[in-house]
């Protein structure tokens, strides 16, 4: 009820804002707004909400496929850093001068991947090819609606409980472009479905094909946890006793884990981005019997402040995508191209 009042109450904007994000596309689509390309091959991940789709661990899948097959360079924006134009992450001191999800990239691929960013995406990408002209792909993070760079091959992500076409722009819903901004991506993903298996990708299909959303593949997705661990590797039996923490775009799903499987005393639920400090855990009153468990997003910031890092567990999460075959297949015929 309170979701329905919300987008009648903000219908009006949610009009008003479409017809201004339409004119921006026209006039990229037009050539009036000047778009880049690149010969190098230029793959993009987003999403038209405002965040929580999964963006992070579909590029955590790509690094894991192409890292031993290609020179490979990562961009993002770096959203939240403390930081502004362009960085490269070996000389960034932590995820408040590179933000959040690429320096949880960077700590997991930097040896196989170069890692960078800048809010300028055209800017980034020349930079990488000046400096690192050995780079034969290139991954964008969170990029979609950033129409001044031409990306060769598009992948949308959207939530598989309730995807854009069941949404509404910003503040009638979470969405942050309109939707027929989708008929640009080359492979939509639902994500976050129940299972990443035939019976979700069927539902999937279905719902495109009913909403009429146009779109050359369609995969759907999954998330599965790992062990939970520390920076020194040793494992958290389940059953464990912890205080959960979480600084995601939704954060519930995580907790729900979290209680499946160990004695949860206390879950903090933190906005996304959340900047931790030795003050904030004085306020907790954490002491050293405490374990803390966290995502493997907040696990570098806590770990960089809190008094007691062994004290400090993450769950590490990766996708499956279904049909993985046939979605690798439709990356490897662009590259090849």
């Amino acid at each position: 009820m309170a979701k329905l009042i919300r987008i009648i109450f903000f219908f009006p904007i949610h009009l008003l804002l479409g017809l201004i994000i339409r004119l921006r596309h026209f006039l990229y689509d037009q050539g009036v707004f000047p778009s880049t390309g690149f010969a190098v091959p230029v793959i993009c991940i987003g999403n038209l909400e405002l965040g929580g789709s999964g963006k992070t661990p579909m590029a955590d899948f790509l690094l894991s496929h192409f890292t031993q097959k290609r020179r490979m360079a990562f961009l993002s924006r770096g959203y939240g850093r403390t930081t502004g134009g362009f960085r490269w992450l070996q000389q960034c001191s932590g995820p408040e001068e590179a933000g959040d999800e690429p320096w949880q990239l960077f700590q997991k691929w930097k040896d196989a991947a170069v890692f960078a960013v800048d809010e300028d995406r055209v800017r980034g990408v020349r930079r990488i090819l000046s400096e690192k002209p050995e780079t034969e792909l290139i991954i964008l993070d969170d990029a979609f609606q950033h129409r001044s760079i031409r990306a060769g091959l598009n992948i949308l992500l959207t939530p598989f409980q309730r995807p854009f076409f069941r949404n509404y722009l910003f503040p009638a819903g979470n969405l942050r472009d309109i939707r027929s901004a989708s008929r640009r991506a080359d492979v939509l993903v639902m994500s976050k479905a129940p299972s990443a298996d035939s019976g979700a990708l069927e539902k999937a299909l279905t719902a495109v094909k009913e909403a009429g959303v146009k779109v050359r593949e369609v995969f759907v997705s999954d998330l599965l946890y790992g062990n939970a661990r520390n920076r020194e590797g040793l494992l958290l039996p389940e059953g464990a006793q912890v205080i959960c923490m979480a600084g995601l775009a939704s954060n519930e799903a995580f907790f729900t884990y979290c209680r499946e499987r160990f004695r949860v005393e206390k879950a903090i639920s933190l906005p996304d981005h959340f900047r931790y400090t030795a003050g904030f855990f004085k306020e907790q009153e954490l002491n050293p019997d405490k374990v803390i468990l966290c995502t493997e997003k907040d696990f570098y910031k806590i770990t960089a402040v809190f008094p007691f890092p062994a004290k400090v567990f993450y769950l590490p999460v990766h996708i499956r995508v279904f049909p993985e075959d046939s979605f690798f297949n439709c990356i490897e015929k662009y590259l090849s191209a």
